[in-house]
């Protein structure tokens, strides 16, 4: 699709982030945005398919098999969508956005990809749902004329596995960092129960959280700050490693899911001053204040809490609480229970 900036070379570099290199495989790796057009749906648009892929012998598609952030339907991430939107490349990907604003993701993923399924040669996938503790948990390989069948009992399975924040309610949350190898919206709106599509119901998931810190971004995301949007305060460090191309590239061709969830939080200077205001929002006595940090949205093992949680935590029967930090800051920068590198502040 769109991402690694919707570039050949950017999507190659994206794949050797995860260690997915010519030397691992033992075997070429192609990178190229150019597509074929290999049918026309229904509704009039093209159906494209990558054009290195189409002079392949077969084509064996791969994907994690999990809730989407913004798309719902029998499918969601998976093979079906790496048939439309990741052989799509960008092209397809704009092209198909667009439907699943006019029509449905479910209407059109299903028909696009019979359309790619009977006219390319592809044999099969192999389709990897993980566990909460983001553990391989089900790889399972399916023929391709049983892939559109298989997928939904697997995303059903994955969403009996999504991670989940153990609260009904929430002052703040903390995250410590965000990006495009945790989530396509940077974190899981499922686990946060934060959506903000238009014309889509915002209360969903299971915790109703006020406001949402994002301190840092991963390495692998490249400075793509996809899902940022999603926060309502953010700090100098963040800002500072945005790549505003490959943001804007991925966050317009996502259409209306991507440009929503896009943009710059209040951001602050540094950690303390974020957190500062975090609090000031939620409109409750700092003592008071229900605070969560965690690391990711796949990182829920283990988290940490304010000390208005506390008896909430002991009453759990499934939490356990093993270790009491401070929270400090030095010149601003959280040192416990994160220790952070410093912000650049820009001039």
């Amino acid at each position: 699709g769109s991402h690694g900036g919707a570039t050949a070379e950017g999507q190659a570099e994206l794949l050797a982030g995860y260690n997915v290199t010519e030397a691992f495989c033992g075997a070429p790796i192609r990178s190229s945005m150019e597509t074929i057009v290999v049918g026309e749906a229904p509704q009039g648009f093209p159906v494209h398919f990558d054009r290195i892929a189409s002079e392949a012998d077969h084509v064996f598609v791969c994907n994690r098999v999990k809730p989407h952030t913004g798309l719902e339907g029998p499918v969601e991430s998976g093979l079906t969508k790496m048939l439309l939107i990741g052989l799509g490349k960008h092209t397809g990907a704009k092209i198909y956005h667009r439907a699943f604003q006019e029509y449905s993701w479910e209407r059109i993923s299903q028909m696009v990809a019979r359309i790619v399924l009977d006219r390319c040669k592809v044999i099969g996938g192999l389709a990897i749902v993980e566990n909460s503790y983001d553990e391989t948990a089900i790889i399972h390989a399916v023929a391709s004329n049983e892939l559109l069948t298989v997928e939904p009992a697997l995303l059903k399975k994955a969403y009996e596995m999504l991670p989940r924040l153990p609260f009904s309610r929430l002052d703040v949350l903390v995250i410590d960092q965000i990006g495009k190898n945790i989530s396509g919206t940077g974190m899981d709106t499922n686990v946060i129960s934060r959506l903000m599509i238009p014309r889509q119901p915002e209360a969903f998931g299971n915790v109703d959280t006020g406001i949402i810190t994002v301190l840092d971004l991963t390495e692998p995301t490249h400075g793509n700050i996809a899902g940022l949007g999603l926060a309502n305060v953010t700090t100098a460090r963040v800002f500072s490693k945005i790549d505003w191309v490959s943001t804007y590239t991925n966050a317009v061709t996502s259409g209306i899911f991507g440009m929503f969830r896009t943009h710059l939080p209040i951001t602050m200077a540094d950690d303390e001053r974020a957190l500062q205001v975090a609090v000031r929002g939620c409109a409750e006595p700092p003592e008071e204040a229900t605070m969560v940090f965690i690391r990711d949205t796949l990182s829920l093992e283990h988290f940490y809490v304010s000390p208005s949680l506390r008896q909430i935590v002991e009453d759990h029967p499934r939490l356990k609480i093993v270790d009491e930090v401070p929270l400090s800051f030095a010149d601003g920068t959280m040192q416990s229970p994160w220790q952070m590198e410093p912000a650049k502040v820009p001039a």
